[in-house]
């Protein structure tokens, strides 16, 4: 179902208004410009199911939207595995971790879209932090002479678990750190009892959905997502 909705802490954190809106797989381009029209944010996301027809993609760039993200969802089904060397559990957030952060976002719709990208650095560091700060989470780290060069966020519930940041150093990449790191998740999950993990990645991040397919994961939902900026004096 079309849906609209006034986003509060996305609003707060980059000091604008911002809605968000959700098309279904049959919105017509009456349907989304009269959710545009109706629209008083200064921006907007707006996600879509994937694949779009040529009808449905012209009606939203001729509107102003920009297709910024193919989200995509992985899932899978945790084995048994044993824990890998040199993977820590990290105890307090240094400069390096925060670096690995910020890459882990690289391909992130806010550091593609020009108008937010002063704040990307910012946005990734926090949800560092949330998940260094929950009790259900943990973040790993894979150290190489004293230095941090793998990062990953994992957060859990009793069903299911969860990917969040997952970066290598870029000249420590293709040693095999980032199936480490996956290892490490999958054993902390599987030693409480949580048989099932999923992450989420930008479908144009191919490097990391290499990494997944190659481990297991297998994609189960894409949805593409759009931002819309209110032109001045509209």
């Amino acid at each position: 179902m079309n849906s609209k909705e006034f986003l509060e802490w996305d609003s707060n954190f980059f000091n604008l208004k911002i809605d968000k809106i959700i098309l279904d797989s049959d919105f017509t381009p009456s349907t989304a410009q009269n959710l545009l029209d109706d629209c008083s944010a200064d921006a907007c996301y707006i996600f879509t199911p994937e694949p779009l027809n040529t009808q449905q993609q012209q009606c939203l760039t001729a509107a102003g939207a920009v297709k910024y993200d193919r989200k995509t969802v992985y899932a899978k089904k945790i084995v048994p595995v044993s824990p890998p060397a040199g993977i820590k559990i990290a105890e307090q957030l240094t400069g390096e971790i925060y670096e690995l952060a910020t890459a882990a976002g690289i391909y992130s719709r806010f550091n593609l879209d020009p108008r937010f990208r002063p704040q990307f650095s910012r946005l990734y560091h926090l949800w560092l932090e949330r998940d260094f700060n929950s009790p259900t989470s943990k973040v790993f780290t894979y150290e190489d002479d004293g230095r941090v060069v793998g990062l990953v966020t994992l957060s859990c519930n009793a069903d299911q678990g969860n990917i969040g940041l997952l970066a290598t150093r870029k000249s420590f990449r293709g040693q095999g750190i980032g199936t480490m790191l996956l290892q490490a998740c999958d054993s902390y999950l599987l030693s409480h009892g949580v048989k099932l993990a999923t992450v989420t990645t930008q479908g144009e991040n191919i490097p990391a959905c290499r990494l997944y397919e190659k481990y297991g994961y297998q994609a189960i939902k894409q949805t593409g997502v759009w931002h819309w900026w209110r032109r001045s004096g509209s």
